[in-house]
Order: structure tokens, then C-alpha cells, then sequence
């Protein structure tokens, strides 16, 4: 992609961790740590988990951002989800631990084709599926 901005003069919460092309390829986006998004070129702004959940942003870590054709979906390490624009939500870890907390943070995320259905995976090998098949996990 070409050059189309930085965060260079912005005064960042937290650090910036990854940046994404848009499949047109004019233009990215960039994560924060905290789930700020910062959109350059022909890439568009759905919000950020700043904007949302201001406790979330502080006390939990973004570890990926998935993109889709007019939106993207957010993961945090607690494996909070966080979907904007058309970004499909299916689920969280928060949700399904119900008060539970994960033996290890989330440190990555996959989403099929469709962009529709996820999962992460833990730092201990925990695998957790949304609208995925699940072939099983070495966490736990």
C-alpha cells in the first residue's frame, strides 16, 4: 500500500500494534493497543472501543482486528469482541465464561472467508470458536 498517513502527531492512549490493508488496497487501518482505530486513504471509521467502552479500553489490551468489506470486528485479549459496521457479532469470551476468567490472555484471532464467523486462540493453546467448527484445543 502506498503511504497515506501516520499517527505521528497524534497523541496516542497506548501504543499502536497493527496495521491492516483494505482489500482495495488505498488505504489501512491502524490498531491501537487500547482499540483506537485510525483510518488513512479510502479506509472508513466505524468507531473504537475508546468511543464504547472506556473501561474496556483501559484494562484490557486489543490483540487483532478483522477486517470486512464496509466495517471490522475488534478482539481484546480477554477475548472481548467488539464489531463495527457490518462486522458480524457471534459471541465473546466475557460472554460465555459469565464471570470466568481465561487461564491465559487471547493473543490472536482468525475469521473465515465470509469475514462472518471467528476464533481465537489463547497463549496456553485454548481455542475458542464462534460460528467456527471446533476441532478441539490445547488449553485446559
Amino acid at each position: 500500500a502506498a503511504h497515506f498517513g501516520d499517527l505521528s502527531t497524534f497523541a496516542l492512549d497506548r501504543p499502536a500494534i497493527s496495521l491492516s490493508v483494505i482489500p482495495n488496497e488505498d488505504g489501512y487501518v491502524i490498531l491501537a493497543a487500547d482499540g483506537g482505530v485510525f483510518a488513512f486513504g479510502s479506509a472508513k471509521f466505524f468507531g473504537s472501543v475508546p468511543g464504547i467502552s472506556p473501561q474496556a479500553a483501559q484494562s484490557t489490551t486489543a490483540v487483532a482486528i478483522q477486517l470486512t468489506s464496509a466495517g471490522y470486528r475488534l478482539i481484546h485479549d480477554d477475548g472481548g469482541v467488539f464489531a463495527f459496521g457490518d462486522a458480524v457479532f457471534k459471541g465473546s469470551i466475557p460472554g460465555v465464561l459469565q464471570g470466568a476468567s481465561l487461564d491465559q490472555p487471547v493473543v490472536d484471532a482468525i475469521a473465515d472467508d465470509d469475514g462472518i464467523n471467528y476464533g481465537m486462540v489463547a497463549a496456553d493453546g485454548g481455542v475458542f470458536a464462534f460460528g467456527l467448527s471446533f476441532a478441539g484445543s490445547l488449553g485446559g
